[in-house]
């Protein structure tokens, strides 16, 4: 389950909301064995990311045929891949020399490996995706805010629903105030100042001004480093929560991946919060890659997107 109540096919990688009575507790036997889904990343040229418009070229690439995926990079759960597709070209490569890459989200921000910065907790989701706001940006996350409630009595209410990756103003259901939002592939909307997303209905979806979508998003995106060749176990979340809301923090960036900041975190007393979960034996030995590429057959495609 996950933090807002969805249910994540670990298997699979979708998520869907799952009544009470279609649940089932799962045998021990069953709940130790790994995802079967890999959860990847396309490796993109070194400080680029991708344009929203590649999603839609992408599932036509994957699907298409039979491809191999190249692990560049791993962090966590997540694999960094390049993937090949049945006539042996790189995928990634391809959408570069298209023109289809971008600046980084994070292009501008003054935040660097060995960086420390005192922060406040916006969202988290576990030990690997939480995000942040810098004290430092406060005043500026404010006057952002001001700008998009001042815009939204101008800007017009979306005729269609947007594709996925298109920034918009969404309306939150639990204030009724308009934030910024970007599209996921499942129609979501994804609050990108803050890190929470929901389900938004047409009509409380309007066109953000150029100005404001040209602003890079005030959530940063974070992941508590862990030792070496290590990760954390589910059940370092709860306490985790605990850490970040307990007081004043500050992250300290230990890497940088794309958009994810590497961080530890420094709790009111000056502590490691990464060396205090780790001491608590919050860690299990990350399973190791036995292959650097990973291939899969048209018949296993074709299984993973008929769900």
């Amino acid at each position: 389950m996950q933090p807002d109540g969805r249910i994540l096919f670990i298997d699979y990688g979708n998520d869907e909301h799952v009544e009470l009575e279609n649940m089932k507790k799962l045998p021990e036997g069953l709940a130790s064995v790994d995802a079967m889904a890999l959860k990847c990343s396309l490796a993109a040229p070194d400080n680029m990311g991708w344009l929203p418009c590649v999603m839609e070229r992408l599932e036509s690439e994957l699907e298409s045929g039979p491809f191999t995926v190249v692990v560049r990079a791993i962090h966590e759960d997540l694999f960094t891949v390049d993937v090949i597709n049945s006539a042996g070209c790189s995928i990634g490569t391809s959408f570069a020399e298209e023109g289809l890459t971008c600046g980084q989200e994070n292009q501008g921000l003054s935040l660097a490996v060995g960086d420390s910065s005192p922060a406040d907790l916006s969202f988290i989701k576990s030990a690997n995706e939480f995000y942040v706001h810098l004290q430092s940006e406060s005043e500026k996350l404010e006057q952002l805010q001001g700008l998009l409630q001042a815009a939204s009595t101008s800007m017009e209410l979306l005729s269609e629903l947007p594709q996925p990756g298109t920034k918009i103003m969404a309306l939150y259901s639990e204030d009724s105030v308009w934030y910024r939002g970007q599209t996921l592939p499942d129609g979501r909307i994804l609050f990108i100042d803050y890190g929470n997303d929901e389900h938004v209905e047409l009509e409380n979806m309007k066109k953000l001004p150029q100005e404001l979508s040209n602003v890079r998003s005030m959530a940063l995106k974070c992941s508590l480093a862990a030792p070496d060749d290590r990760t954390w176990a589910p059940d370092v979340m709860d306490q985790l929560v605990s850490e970040l809301e307990s007081g004043p923090f500050t992250i300290i960036v230990k890497a940088i991946n794309d958009d994810l900041f590497v961080v530890d975190v420094l709790n009111a007393a000056g502590s490691s919060v990464s060396t205090t979960l780790a001491e608590r034996g919050l860690l299990y030995v990350q399973e190791e890659v036995a292959e650097s590429v990973v291939s899969t057959t048209q018949a296993e495609q074709g299984s993973l997107f008929a769900r």
